[in-house]
């Protein structure tokens, strides 16, 4: 009996303990409810007005704060400067949480490990050069060195979901930059003091990002450069750019007339750029190394007016050279082109329409590609294997050695398959100012070393049956013709055979023109060797 009223005691002890308890617990809940939020918030406010001198605001719509789910969440947040003129940076966020508070290792040994931490669309605003300086960074560093070690970072997942960026230009009238939907995921994050002594600051175990459309508008006024989508994955270890876009903001003609001179349009449109298997302990370091970089579908359309005056005598490097002198090291194995298509138009004075030479199904590679310091020094040469449809009608094949110099000298060999010297029209009437009325092209081969100022080489063009008309500059459109020439160039210039052996060859000499771009300095060169070959 005694043992029944033991355990009827014990049962109303524990019940008491337990209401207790729960008492206590509802009692701190509703003091974290609240009075808690509040606290927390009103600290944060009053933080980050210290921490950068008044000079920034925080606001906040609502702050939840759960002990027991170990959870924080703050919404319609804005952190913007104080001043409500100033152009300094502004950030917002519909929503900032965290999760997975761990209050015990951060009461025993000072560190600090979270869950989740997440932005959601945080968007930033940017103003191009703003004269508003933010003084208390510079403050921050100066009183870094004198600051007690900062504590271990541990956090599961950083995550920013739909974030934006805005930049305006110095004048606030228009935008410089803008990005759109980017999201980012990195998993295992550590900060801690060796981590902090290096790029990117902090360790972790994997990154994914994305991004939607960006767009640049480059301070001249003359391009946009834009893409609809970009990737990174540290697990695929690939890395993409789709739709990318080189964009003139003036049409063919008004850009040169912009600029006040003569000046190559180039337009430029990339289908996907993928790079694979980028090393990413090089890219800590500060260097790029990678097996391939694939550029699919690229279109690139390049207009050079003469209707203008000459540009003022500013050299253009060749793209290897400047590849050469990038600041940042680049190795990569192998640069895949594939599926692309090339065109180059030239409209002289007093022509009624431009001349233009397409290249149509074009797929190369680069290989050896590098610009190391330590790797070229020794004479390295990067190399380019590329075939091509040249007018749609005949396929070219070309080699090119492009050794790793100062001056940019290099060279190309390559062979034409047949085609008929009609199909070259559209490139020999407006520019060379001459037609061909008929002839079969059975081969090319050509040779031609391009130094930095001038070409020299050859070009074997066998051919047979070629008739041509000499024509009128100010006519060609409507096919007017200068007879006495053209009877002239046929009787005593033009050979009108080239097709037995041993075959003629041309001779290719040709003076670099340093404003033009190295597509005009291929062609004129090689149209050097073809006219001789063919005796005009």
């Amino acid at each position: 009996m005694s043992s029944k009223k033991n355990r009827h005691k014990i049962q109303k002890i524990g019940l008491t303990i337990g209401l207790v308890l729960l008492l206590i617990l509802v009692g701190i809940q509703i003091f974290f409810s609240y009075y808690l939020d509040d606290l927390v918030e009103n600290r944060l406010v009053k933080a980050v007005s210290e921490q950068t001198i008044n000079q920034y605001q925080l606001d906040v719509g609502e702050l939840t704060l759960s002990v027991w789910n170990r959870k924080m969440e703050l919404n319609d947040v804005s952190l913007h400067p104080t001043n409500s003129s100033s152009t300094a940076p502004k950030v917002t966020f519909d929503q900032f949480s965290v999760s997975g508070i761990q209050f015990l290792p951060y009461l025993f040994n000072g560190s600090v490990n979270l869950g989740d931490v997440q932005f959601i669309t945080p968007a930033v605003t940017l103003t191009e050069n703003s004269p508003d300086s933010l003084v208390f960074l510079n403050q921050s560093d100066e009183s870094s060195s004198s600051q007690t070690t900062p504590p271990t970072i541990s956090v599961d997942r950083f995550i920013i979901d739909g974030g934006s960026l805005n930049v305006q230009t110095s004048g606030g009238d228009s935008v410089r930059a803008e990005l759109q939907d980017f999201n980012l995921m990195i998993s295992r994050v550590r900060i801690d003091s060796t981590s902090r002594l290096n790029p990117p600051f902090f360790d972790y175990e994997s990154i994914n990002s994305s991004t939607g459309n960006i767009r640049y508008t480059f301070k001249n006024g003359l391009y946009a450069l834009e893409s609809h989508q970009t990737k990174y994955s540290t697990i695929e270890n690939t890395a993409s750019v789709d739709s990318l876009k080189l964009v003139p903001q003036y049409p063919r003609y008004e850009f040169s007339q912009q600029v006040g001179h003569q000046k190559d349009r180039i337009s430029l449109r990339v289908g996907q750029i993928r790079l694979e298997k980028p090393k990413i302990d090089s890219l800590k370091a500060g260097t790029l190394v990678a097996d391939r970089l694939i550029i699919e579908g690229a279109n690139l359309d390049v207009f050079h007016s003469k209707m203008l005056s000459d540009g003022p005598e500013r050299i253009k490097t060749f793209p290897h050279v400047a590849f050469k002198n990038l600041k940042f090291p680049v190795t990569i194995d192998s640069v895949s082109i594939n599926q692309s298509e090339i065109s180059y138009s030239e409209h002289l004075p007093d022509v009624d329409r431009p001349g233009t030479v397409t290249f149509a199904n074009v797929n190369g590679v680069f290989a050896n590609v590098t610009n190391d310091s330590t790797t070229i020094s020794g004479g390295h040469e990067m190399t380019l294997d590329v075939t091509s449809d040249v007018m749609g009608a005949a396929q070219l094949d070309a080699h090119f050695v492009l050794p790793m110099n100062e001056d940019g000298g290099h060279s190309v060999r390559g062979t034409l398959a047949s085609m008929q010297a009609i199909q070259l029209n559209p490139i020999l009437e407006p520019v060379g100012l001459v037609r061909a009325e008929r002839g079969t092209i059975h081969s090319l081969q050509f040779l031609m070393d391009l130094g930095a100022d001038s070409a020299t080489g050859w070009t074997q063009l066998v051919y047979s049956d070629l008739k041509i008309e000499v024509l009128d500059s100010k006519n060609v459109n409507s096919g007017g013709r200068q007879w006495l020439k053209t009877v002239l160039a046929n009787l005593l210039k033009i050979k009108e055979h080239n097709n037995k052996q041993p075959f003629r060859r041309g001779e290719v000499s040709k003076e670099r023109v340093h404003t033009k771009s190295i597509f005009s300095y291929w062609w004129k060169s090689l149209s050097t060797g073809l006219k001789d070959n063919v005796g005009l």
